[in-house]
């Protein structure tokens, strides 16, 4: 890789205390082991409102969001299940960009970024049926997803107090994601 591939890594969930935040973080650790240049935000720092298609301005957490994403080459996503799909607050989040900076249709910040998709979820499944709403939906929009992703079920045991992950399979499907990311570019 000749110049440093940019991550932006952040968590679908608002939880404070989110499993998803400590995976995304893990994730980050391995990508950055690789040689990335990695971007953790959280998404309580940039609250939205409810998208309506009424809103005559865009809020500046959105396009700050939008611009920060047009940045970076790969969006490492961990995401938990709501309900079999994704939370509202992710949908929210890629609804606003998906209109910012102008309140008009704007698919360029998603067009052929690389995508990596992780879960961690209570179910023994551990986000499957969530990622796999996000991955249609994010590949409707023109992004990559790497076809590796990492499902952490029965997340409430799945990690340490430090926050690592404490099974192998856990640990080895992360690196396989982190490898398919740099690979792809």
């Amino acid at each position: 890789m000749t110049k440093k591939l940019k991550v932006l890594a952040f968590a679908g969930s608002l939880r404070k205390d989110s499993f998803n935040k400590k995976l995304v973080k893990i994730a980050a650790k391995e990508l950055e082991q690789l040689g990335c240049e990695v971007t953790c935000f959280d998404m309580n720092d940039y609250p939205l409102p409810v998208y309506n298609q009424d809103i005559e301005k865009i809020p500046q957490e959105a396009i700050k969001l939008e611009q920060m994403m047009k940045e970076h080459h790969v969006w490492l996503i961990s995401s938990p299940e709501y309900n079999y799909s994704i939370p509202g607050g992710l949908k929210n989040l890629i609804d606003f960009v998906s209109r910012a900076p102008e309140n008009k249709p704007n698919l360029e910040v998603f067009s052929n970024k690389i995508i990596g998709l992780l879960s961690a979820a209570g179910s023994n499944l551990g986000g499957v049926r969530c990622l796999s709403v996000l991955r249609e939906c994010l590949t409707t929009l023109g992004c990559i997803v790497v076809p590796a992703e990492v499902n952490v079920g029965a997340s409430y045991a799945a990690f340490t107090e430090e926050g690592d992950l404490i099974q192998d399979a856990h640990k080895q499907a992360l690196k396989k994601l982190a490898n398919q990311v740099v690979s792809i570019i």
